[in-house]
């Protein structure tokens, strides 16, 4: 009977240490995935050179767009759909704006272009009308 007893305490020990051996390790399973996450979050910042604010609002935006978001079940579908929205304009403003960087660009380049060749050709017109129309002669 106490040989019996002591068995049972000594398979019970064991599941236990099991168990505590299996959830230290989703432990550590779960702090890798996260410390994972926050280094790709630094990195992209730093590459694509973007604000605080704007990580948390694009980090915000994938959350909410997770196929199983159970954390944000909460939110009413409108406000959800407006936010994405809203996001998606924001996101529309911004490829808009590179784009008349991009034109204003283009039409400076243009204009610089233009100028110089006018100044090139004011030049070659001063340089004519200094020389009172004296003729270049060849040495042959």
């Amino acid at each position: 009977m106490m040989m019996e007893m002591i068995r049972k305490m000594i398979i019970k020990r064991k599941k236990e240490k099991k168990l505590k051996m299996k959830r230290e390790n989703m432990m550590w399973k779960e702090y890798s995935q996260a410390r994972q996450i926050i280094v790709e979050i630094n990195s992209s910042k730093i590459a694509y050179n973007i604000s605080m604010d704007r990580v948390a609002a694009l980090l915000f935006v994938a959350f909410l767009r997770m196929p199983d978001n159970n954390v944000f079940s909460n939110l009413k579908k409108d406000s959800r759909k407006a936010f994405l929205e809203k996001m998606e304009e924001e996101r529309r403003a911004r490829v808009e704006g590179v784009k008349k960087v991009r034109a204003a660009s283009i039409i400076q380049t243009h204009w610089r272009g233009v100028r110089e060749r006018k100044k090139a050709k004011d030049e070659l017109r001063r340089v004519f009308d200094s020389s009172n129309g004296d003729t270049l002669e060849r040495d042959w």
